[in-house]
């Protein structure tokens, strides 16, 4: 009876734990999902911007890179000015800074596992965030020196055109000195054409007039009324009439700014050039006015129909073979144009834009000798001809020739101090001299008429950057990036300059878009990868290592990186054969030398480390590294006479070097005995 109750008390039990293990199952296991979804929250681009900026600037602490560390706080603490975390973590750099040791501060737990591809959006988000508090002064400053620029090129261009312009005047002149001729040989025919031929010329001259002071329409009726009094029995002379309106309409449309206005002349030009060819099929000025309507439209195959109509019905006047072969150079038609241009100098020596433009077509066709004459002779012509002096300097920079091509930039520079492509080319020139100062001072120039140039951006940092100054560099570097941020190279040296001024965040950010651009950019490759690898991230820094090394086999610095880059992975047979392969390539540098021997070391090939460590000391005996790994090689090798011999060798170079483990390896060598 006593054992049933026993039972019984024990089964009341067991019920009473199932039934608590029922209640309290469900809650912890619902404790647990609620704990697993508050880590599943979807967080935002924000959050894990700051989360990986926070884990980087943990690396960096841990890493004693402080200030690397701190510019990352500046960037949390710019967005939010009471970011408790950020302001907690400066106070402990600023105390690790004064000596704390890492142990005080429990956030720093050695374990970072960065997440790159967030990081390069969260360093990009503050790049933005900088860059946008500088957005008003650089905006102001870029309107102003585009706008100076502008000024500059219009200046030209009207100077250009107000020469062309007085040598049209000319041709003009004879043209009609011609036409009076015709004209008083034409009248002599009878009385009454003669009249008619003085009425013509007076509502004609009425025209002109009325054009001269404004009145287009005035004027189109005086041109109206020549068309209704010529005599129709003498086709040629209505033509060339006919054709003079045309190209004074045209010649009008050239000045005219309101576009209504213009128009309206252009329009009336070609009408009367239609009615002149009508008359006379053959008449070279109409020809002429149609085919500089075309050319100003960018009509080119109709331009060149009508230019080379005018021009083989009047083989004596320069300009039809002048604008003939501009239209045929815009057609690629080279060869063509530098016949065009070349019977326009015949016809006119005296007229140097021929000249040029003859010179510009012959760079085309590779005859750059030839080039260099026509363009000397269009300087001889005009020494002020910027433009010719400019294709001087540029012909004389592709043959070597840098004093002359100096000289012909410094010769713009006389007539145009403020001409933007001499000081490019200048500067240009002496970087390539490696005269550093002078392209800075020209490419600084350069930019102060044109901020936004992304080339000479790109330039002026090279420069600087050569002459160590990449803090200065980092800015144009910078401008140049953002202008054209589809050029790969001008991403990497932005990387390359920020790298140079510690900022490895953006360095890391631009390597990246260099290889988004061109994913087999070799340098970004090895300069990204040695990036991870100066960080312990060898898993990252293999695939960028691997694709530089893939792209260039015989490069160096890939192979040199990719072998430490194994070593570090513990793939030691890998490294081995890449650092032979780098020494190869190099085979007097020592520390690749020292690399594979203590590889060699790691891989437990003593013999083969012994062998290394020992070339090193055969070109340099002073090298105490090699003295003293060499030694404990020998001790493994159990040749600890040798082993001593090298020890008491490095004492003798440096008696610090070491001192406590040189002297403890000696005191167990005392005594010892080699193995046989």
């Amino acid at each position: 009876m006593k054992m049933n109750w026993i039972r019984i008390i024990a089964i009341i039990v067991l019920v009473v734990i199932a039934i608590v293990l029922i209640i309290a199952i469900p809650v912890t296991c619902s404790q647990k999902r609620k704990a697993s979804s508050s880590t599943n929250i979807v967080k935002t681009p924000e959050q894990i911007e700051r989360e990986n900026t926070v884990e980087l600037i943990k690396f960096y602490v841990e890493k004693g890179e402080y200030d690397r560390a701190m510019n990352l706080l500046d960037g949390l603490l710019i967005k939010n000015t009471q970011d408790a975390e950020a302001l907690a973590m400066m106070d402990e750099i600023l105390a690790l800074k004064a000596g704390a040791s890492l142990s005080d501060f429990p956030r720093y737990a050695g374990t970072i596992n960065i997440n790159t591809g967030d990081l390069e959006r969260a360093i990009s988000k503050m790049q933005r965030t900088l860059e946008q508090q500088n957005e008003q002064s650089v905006l102001a400053a870029k309107t102003q020196a585009e706008a100076a620029e502008k000024a500059l090129e219009v200046a030209r261009q009207q100077e250009e055109a107000r020469h062309e312009e007085q040598r049209r005047k000319e041709q003009v002149a004879a043209d009609e000195a011609k036409r009076k001729a015709y004209e008083a040989e034409l009248a002599k025919k009878n009385k009454a054409l003669q009249e008619q031929i003085a009425k013509v010329n007076d509502e004609l001259s009425q025209g002109k007039a009325q054009l001269g002071m404004g009145n287009l329409n005035a004027a189109l009726k005086h041109f109206d009324n020549v068309k209704k009094i010529l005599p129709e029995s003498e086709k040629e002379f209505c033509a060339s009439k006919l054709a003079e309106i045309s190209n004074t309409l045209y010649e009008s449309s050239i000045t005219q700014t309101d576009p209504v206005q213009k128009s309206k002349l252009i329009d009336s030009a070609v009408l009367y050039a239609n009615e002149a060819i009508e008359k006379n099929a053959t008449e070279p000025a109409a020809h002429y006015v149609k085919g500089k309507v075309f050319a100003d439209k960018k009509q080119y195959a109709q331009a060149l129909d009508s230019l080379t109509k005018a021009a083989q019905n009047d083989g004596k006047n320069y300009l039809y073979f002048y604008e003939l072969g501009k239209v045929q150079y815009m057609m690629n038609k080279y060869s063509e144009a530098r016949a065009s241009f070349e019977t326009t100098t015949k016809l006119n020596p005296q007229f140097e834009p021929a000249f040029y433009n003859m010179a510009l077509t012959l760079t085309k066709l590779g005859r750059t000798e030839d080039a260099l004459v026509a363009s000397r002779k269009a300087v001889a012509l005009k020494s002020d001809y910027t433009r010719a002096h400019l294709q001087i300097a540029q012909i004389l920079a592709g043959k070597n020739d840098y004093a002359g091509a100096i000289n012909a930039y410094e010769s713009v520079l006389r007539y145009e101090s403020t001409n933007a492509n001499a000081l490019r080319g200048l500067g240009q020139l002496y970087a390539e001299r490696q005269q550093y100062e002078k392209a800075e001072e020209n490419f600084k120039k350069a930019l102060a008429f044109s901020s936004e140039d992304a080339a000479t951006n790109y330039n002026l940092s090279t420069v600087l950057y050569n002459q160590n100054k990449a803090n200065e560099a980092l800015k144009y570097a910078r401008n140049a990036a953002m202008a054209q941020p589809k050029n790969a190279m001008f991403q990497y040296n932005f990387g390359l300059i920020a790298e140079g001024c510690a900022d490895i965040e953006t360095a890391i950010v631009q390597y990246s878009n260099a290889l988004k651009i061109n994913s087999r950019h070799l340098n970004a490759n090895i300069n990204l990868g040695k990036i991870y690898l100066d960080s312990n991230q060898s898993d990252v820094a293999l695939k960028f290592l691997q694709t530089a090394v893939s792209v260039d086999n015989r490069n160096f610095e890939a192979v040199n990186n990719l072998a430490s880059c194994y070593r570090d992975r513990g793939e030691f047979d890998k490294a081995i054969e890449n650092y032979k392969v780098a020494l190869v390539l190099d085979e007097g540098n020592l520390v690749t030398k020292m690399n594979l021997a203590n590889t060699y070391v790691a891989a437990e090939k003593f013999d083969e480390a012994k062998t290394a460590y020992t070339e090193i000391l055969q070109k340099d005996k002073t090298n105490k590294e090699s003295y003293f790994e060499l030694a404990k090689v020998c001790m493994v090798l159990k040749n600890n006479s040798l082993a001593e011999g090298y020890l008491l060798k490095l004492q003798e170079l440096d008696a610090n070097y070491k001192k406590a483990e040189v002297e403890a390896l000696l005191a167990g060598l005392a005594g010892g005995v080699d193995a046989k």
